[in-house]
């Protein structure tokens, strides 16, 4: 089994479709689909990043036993990008309890636990961050294949892994205003963003593991 765990609004759908493709793989299956019967055996298993019951400053532990355990993918995204689809869908559905419509502090406080996890996961070879959407930034894509391939051994998968260019944009919210500032690194327009301010107070403790990630000069970041 390969274990993919991920922070909300990272392009999850996109990563779990980009597994699904390889034709070693026999399907995924999501947290919520765990007690549904009838199941077939999957080959990729995912859940959202949680807290921890007993120290909500850190992972659940039965995320670390898993990740410690299988092959683990955690897909990563640019979290003002992130922030930027969760405002979006938030405003145009009006869920703001659900999973994927968690109080923004929670959203950014769940990062922080992402970047927790890199002292946990230290020296499991079998642990891969992917920073999905560096595939866009200049200068990157010639790489990313080579990254994505890298990838799949890492955790198992033996043919050729997909393009990312091939898998489109699942689970898009396509086009609009707030996506077209971040695109545009336009600031003025981000400062409307639910959660850009929280954030920023997170840099501390996110640059540095972003950074490791290889993101550079993110928006939101100090100068």
């Amino acid at each position: 089994m390969i274990f993919c765990l991920s922070e909300i609004h990272v392009g999850t759908v996109s990563v779990l479709s980009w597994l699904g493709a390889h034709e070693d793989c026999d399907g995924v299956l999501l947290s919520t689909e765990v007690y549904q019967s009838g199941r077939e055996p999957a080959t990729v298993y995912h859940e959202h990043v949680r807290p921890d019951d007993r120290d909500p400053s850190r992972i659940a532990r039965s995320q670390v036993v898993l990740a410690w355990a299988s092959p683990t993918i955690i897909p990563l995204r640019d979290p003002l990008a992130a922030l930027v689809s969760y405002n979006h869908r938030a405003a145009h559905t009006g869920q703001i309890s659900t999973e994927l419509f968690r109080p923004v502090e929670d959203v950014v406080d769940r990062w922080r636990l992402l970047a927790e996890t890199e002292e946990r996961f230290e020296g499991f070879e079998h642990i891969r961050y992917l920073a999905w959407d560096l595939a866009s930034h200049a200068g990157y894509p010639a790489t990313f294949k080579a990254r994505l391939w890298e990838t799949a051994q890492a955790v198992g998968l033996t043919d050729p892994a997909p393009s990312r260019e091939g898998l489109g944009r699942e689970n898009s919210s396509g086009d609009y205003r707030l996506r077209d500032a971040y695109q545009n690194g336009d600031l003025e327009a981000l400062a409307e963003v639910e959660g850009l301010a929280y954030l920023r107070d997170a840099e501390e403790d996110l640059r540095p593991f972003l950074e490791r990630r290889g993101y550079r000069d993110l928006l939101w970041w100090s100068p």
